[in-house]
């Protein structure tokens, strides 16, 4: 009887000393503070629920955003390949252009009217720019809305050339 005894106080001393040890459990993470710290905190209350818990919540926040910055990347793809076809455009028209006011000017010359020749001539130095322009930006360098806008500008003078072609017919 003695022998169960024994047992038993040593037992009761062993749980009193983790009892005591787990009542001294500052970390609620169960990898650090040790055995009885991971012990108290990772089984015995639910501190490894809530780390996990925790740890989920921040891989779907990281998900939402990795899914938001994928679209962002289609977005912009989408956006980049529309500009490269409008800067497509923009060069046959331009290469049109070239050919009318040429055409024009051949027009023009035996023509006493200097103020649609020299219309003519200006509307070709203007188209010289934007052809310069459609060939030495570097459209590739430079952001969406960046080139969308130099584009526009650009198509914006060759509005105003085609107007002159236009009125020289």
């Amino acid at each position: 009887m003695p022998n169960k005894q024994v047992r038993y106080t040593r037992a009761a001393a062993g749980l009193a000393a983790l009892a005591l040890l787990a009542g001294c459990a500052q970390n609620d993470d169960p990898r650090k503070g040790g055995f009885v710290s991971g012990l108290y905190n990772g089984v015995l209350t639910d501190g490894y629920q809530r780390r996990l818990d925790s740890e989920q919540m921040a891989l779907n926040t990281e998900a939402g955003k990795q899914s938001a910055l994928q679209q962002r990347i289609g977005d912009l793809q989408r956006q980049r390949r529309d500009l490269s076809l409008a800067l497509g455009s923009a060069q046959r028209q331009a290469t049109s252009l070239e050919g009318r006011l040429q055409s024009l000017r051949g027009q023009l010359t035996a023509s006493r009217d200097a103020a649609k020749r020299e219309r003519v001539e200006s509307a070709l130095k203007q188209l010289d720019t934007v052809n310069t322009a459609l060939k030495t930006t570097d459209w590739q360098g430079q952001s969406v809305d960046e080139a969308s806008s130099r584009l526009r500008d650009l198509n914006a003078m060759m509005r105003d050339i085609t107007e002159v072609a236009e009125a020289g017919r």
